[in-house]
């Protein structure tokens, strides 16, 4: 683990975080404009970055242990489910009738539903920008059936997303994060694979 010192969490660390995993060879002036970020915390990150062996510094600078971030965003961040519910019917109609009736962004597993060839589970995970309203439309239908997990919105997921069927789903990366993040990073083996081009056990 390669957290402590440094909280990956804060907002602007974050985000500098997200863009090194996204364009994997950068330099501190890239990203300072990119995200308009002063170079002082882009330098700061940076740095702690290098001592920690998650990038090392070429021509420009390169990510090299993706796994140790994602793993130590993990640590200051639990995902957890602000409450899950059982509704009888099926996921199709579930979320249809969500996307039509709410604001929510597809994530975790179902995320992964859109990404991975190979993972399907037969759970519905999406942050929503009104829980108290999705708790609302889904406690009519409560039974056996498809488990619900709705998430509260954090760490800008907005403007970490693409439309994908006419549903707002997570980023690739993002829903990497968020697996990490809930103990389900093996289910994105193929995913991190296709990302970064590493392996890991599953």
């Amino acid at each position: 683990m390669i957290g402590i010192g440094m909280k990956l969490t804060s907002p602007k660390t974050y985000r500098i975080i997200r863009k090194i995993l996204e364009k994997k060879q950068f330099t501190q002036t890239e990203l300072s404009n990119e995200l308009d970020i002063s170079w002082g915390q882009i330098n700061k990150t940076t740095n702690w970055l290098l001592k920690k062996k998650c990038i090392i510094k070429k021509r420009k600078y390169e990510l090299w242990d993706p796994l140790g971030i994602l793993n130590s965003i993990s640590m200051f961040r639990r995902l957890e489910p602000l409450y899950s519910l059982t509704v009888r019917i099926d996921e199709e109609n579930v979320l249809k009738t969500l996307n039509e009736e709410t604001d929510i962004i597809l994530a975790r597993v179902t995320a992964l539903n859109h990404y991975s060839q190979y993972f399907r589970e037969n759970i519905i995970d999406f942050y929503a920008r009104d829980a108290r309203e999705v708790k609302d439309l889904l406690s009519k239908v409560p039974g056996d059936g498809v488990v619900v997990n709705v998430y509260k919105e954090d760490l800008n997921v907005r403007d970490d997303i693409k439309i994908i069927e006419n549903f707002k789903v997570t980023s690739e990366i993002r829903t990497v994060i968020d697996l990490f993040c809930s103990e389900r990073a093996y289910t994105a083996h193929d995913l991190i694979k296709e990302i970064w081009g590493i392996e890991i056990e599953v």
